[in-house]
Order: C-alpha cells, then structure tokens, then sequence
C-alpha cells in the first residue's frame, strides 16, 4: 500500500515539476531510453519526494554522481528536485550554480 502511495506522489511531483520548468517528463519515469525524470532544451532533472510525514531524504554520492553523467552526455545542467516538508528545493553543482549567478 505505501508503495502505490509513493509512485502517486511521485508522479504528481514529476507532472508539477515538468510544468514549472518547461521540460519533457520520460516515459517509464527515467527507466528507459531516456534516463532520469525529464530534460529541457538545457537541463537533466531527477526529482525525489518523500510521503507526507517523512522529515528526511536520503541522498548518495552515486546517485548524484549518475545524474552529473547522464547530463555530461547530452550537455545539459543536472538538476535534483528535491519535494521536502511541503517545500520544493533545487540542487545545483556548485559550478553550474556560480555560472547561473554569473550570468545574471
């Protein structure tokens, strides 16, 4: 039962996050052809979320380390999205973060 509950809240993160961001969600949610959640013209993104009620997340370096080279091949930004709390939190290498500011 909390299994199904986790894909639903999954997928509502991964529709409201492809929305906000302009991107295109993959199919099979990353498992197929296409790896990780969504892409858009210049960013991978992977999202995590938790149940209502959880207070943590855990992260891995692979995990990160997965999503920096799947993004390194098509020459796009990694992104985690990150559903916490109720509060949504974007993760950026600290070297895409600095250009972004850059460029502003």
């Amino acid at each position: 039962m909390q299994r199904d509950r986790r894909k639903v809240v999954s997928a509502k993160q991964e529709k409201e996050t492809a929305r906000k961001f302009d991107a295109r969600q993959h199919a099979g949610s990353g498992s197929g052809h296409r790896r990780m959640d969504m892409h858009t013209k210049g960013e991978l993104v992977e999202c995590k979320t938790v149940l209502e009620g959880n207070r943590q997340i855990t992260l891995k370096d692979s995990q990160l380390r997965e999503l920096a080279k799947h993004a390194a091949i098509s020459d796009q930004i990694p992104i985690l999205h990150i559903r916490l709390g109720g509060r949504n939190y974007v993760l950026l290498q600290e070297t895409d973060y600095l250009e972004r500011v850059r460029e502003l």
